[in-house]
């Protein structure tokens, strides 16, 4: 069965989806997570809060992540990060609730598109990928 449900928060943004929430990217380039049958909307920091953003940011905006997952449903805890894979699988930022700003996972070496990739394809069964565990532990400046 199919549902064809009209979703105005969606409306003009880019949308990807995990555990069942969309997270949008809009063209100013503002970030939120939105669940299409609760109707809940959670505001994210705009992505211009990622270290180096402006070395880095792309146009259009809409395109800043290419894969994003989230740890848990934020349906069910508020202890999850989201993490997203930016448009060239060149860095993988996270989110934590509470946080204002968006951490980048940073590595030693040239080998960034390996790591993302190695990361899309190994968050399995509520594992948070090492790197990020660590970053996240590492980061400058808290929240």
């Amino acid at each position: 069965m199919i549902l064809n449900k009209r979703i105005p928060k969606a409306s003009r943004k880019r949308c990807l989806e995990s555990m069942g929430w969309l997270i949008t990217v809009g063209e100013e380039g503002e970030i939120s997570l939105l669940h299409p049958f609760f109707d809940v909307h959670i505001e994210l920091p705009h992505q211009n809060t990622t270290v180096e953003y402006t070395n880095h940011h792309i146009n259009p905006l809409t395109c800043f992540t290419s894969k994003t997952v989230l740890s848990a449903t934020p349906s069910h805890t508020s202890d999850y990060l989201l993490m997203v894979i930016d448009w060239n699988f060149r860095f993988l930022n996270f989110w934590k609730l509470g946080d204002i700003r968006w951490t980048r996972v940073t590595w030693e070496g040239n080998n960034h598109r390996i790591v993302c990739g190695a990361i899309d394809g190994t968050y399995i069964e509520g594992e948070v990928p090492k790197a990020v565990q660590q970053a996240y532990r590492n980061r400058k400046g808290g929240s």
